[in-house]
């Protein structure tokens, strides 16, 4: 489905492209709302969001979310995690249809935070380790064993790694939050080199990094999303090229 947007309206635009970029789905356009769907798979449960973008004030609102195989019984335990009062049920199909009442008096700037308080409060209300379910503490133990200092809050992670050489020191840290086994991740590196400034930005440029020099200190960065599991190989990659040019 081909949905059009008013070419015009570049807040509204730039707010479906992030969705978009983030996994979300356009749906149909209703008045001032233009409704977005993304489906989460976590462990052996089927989690589809619906929410809805309002086109005048241009900000992100949760419509409802339905989460398979899920029991009434079950249901309780997930509405202490989001407030009882603010959400109404009820069985469709396999699962649970959960809407927000008053969806139009929380609003998010983020698509990233509306997904992390979905996902914390059903790890929550279904006693699910969701660390183990992604296979995150797996990534943590692997950038550990190879020398990444590793700290973890919930679904988020950073990590630092020093390398020197004789032409230069680096200093590389990366920032992400995982959501159903991807990983929005920040990587940054500063880097102080010895006669190989030319060569290090060219290899940083090459590995799609945004540049900044000064006074002989390089600084970049870069936004990615990939794989958990390819993150620990990413980072050893970044690490072997840039540990080419400083050894």
């Amino acid at each position: 489905m081909i949905v059009e947007v008013s070419s015009s309206d570049r807040i509204t635009i730039e707010l479906i492209d992030r969705l978009k970029s983030l996994g979300w789905s356009v749906g149909e356009i209703s008045g001032n709302r233009v409704y977005v769907e993304k489906i989460i798979s976590i462990d052996n449960y089927r989690l589809r969001v619906r929410a809805f973008i309002d086109t005048n004030k241009h900000t992100l609102h949760v419509h409802s979310f339905h989460i398979e195989p899920l029991k009434l019984t079950d249901v309780d335990e997930i509405l202490e995690e989001l407030d009882p009062e603010e959400w109404s049920f009820n069985k469709e199909g396999g699962g649970v249809l959960f809407w927000r009442n008053n969806p139009h008096e929380y609003k998010y700037s983020d698509p990233k935070k509306l997904e992390e308080e979905l996902l914390e409060a059903l790890r929550l209300g279904l006693k699910l380790d969701i660390s183990k379910l992604l296979g995150l503490d797996e990534v943590i133990h692997e950038l550990v064993e190879i020398g990444w200092l590793t700290l973890s809050k919930n679904l988020n992670i950073e990590g630092r790694r020093c390398i020197t050489g004789r032409r230069g020191t680096v200093f590389i840290e990366f920032k992400a939050l995982i959501i159903a086994r991807e990983a929005e991740m920040s990587l940054k590196v500063r880097a102080y080199p010895i006669g190989v400034t030319r060569d290090l930005i060219s290899k940083l440029r090459s590995m799609e990094f945004k540049i900044k020099e000064s006074k002989g200190i390089v600084e970049a960065i870069s936004k990615r999303k990939v794989g958990l599991s390819v993150l620990p190989k990413l980072l050893v990659y970044v690490e072997n090229e840039l540990s080419k040019i400083i050894d």
